[in-house]
């Protein structure tokens, strides 16, 4: 039997929510070893009013608040997030962290409850645009709507970013009908 001081450091050691979870069913002596695993927040789209606002009024000051609910409870919870988040949109999130790429190209995270923000490299310096050369000049032709929807599916961060959101690597799915790329920084 292993010292729980060696059982600690183990569970300490599991990244994902269902190995916690099993990790603290096995026993109540590792039960005691680990705080209980708060489940996801998740944050809902915006309501068809909301999107119909936003298109007709672009620069409503402040955004509308977003829904976020969190898996098991049936209550909604409404937060104001910062007027630069307007007409941004979510391209992955991680623990309280979420991805956002607005109309000018810029990608950064937002830590959702600190307001905290971090920037990441610009679309901009991808090596590809939205069409299929490098440095393709009609690229720059290309509404400000459309790099933001299309250009970034899904960003992911590994590991776990920290608290101060320092230490990870960011990793950006490029995508066009004639080619994926995926961005690293």
């Amino acid at each position: 039997m292993l010292p729980s001081d060696l059982w600690y450091f183990i569970g300490k050691k599991l990244d994902v929510a269902a190995d916690r979870i099993c990790f603290r069913a096995v026993s109540k002596s590792r039960r005691s070893l680990l705080p209980y695993c708060q489940p996801p927040w998740l944050m809902l789209a915006e309501s068809h009013s909301q999107h119909q606002l936003i298109r007709t009024k672009p620069l409503i000051i402040p955004p509308p608040p977003r829904g976020f609910v969190i898996v098991g409870e049936q209550h909604i919870y409404q937060f104001q997030l910062p007027n630069f988040t307007h007409q941004a949109r979510c391209v992955g999130s991680t623990g309280n962290w979420l991805i956002l790429i607005d109309l000018e190209k810029m990608i950064w995270l937002l830590n959702s409850f600190s307001g905290v923000q971090i920037d990441l490299p610009s679309q901009s310096t991808f090596q590809y645009g939205l069409l299929q050369g490098e440095n393709d000049v009609d690229d720059i032709n290309i509404p400000p709507e459309d790099h933001r929807d299309c250009l970034v599916h899904k960003v992911i961060l590994s590991p776990s970013i920290s608290g101060n959101g320092r230490d990870c690597i960011a990793m950006a799915y490029d995508y066009s009908p004639l080619f994926a790329k995926i961005s690293i920084c």
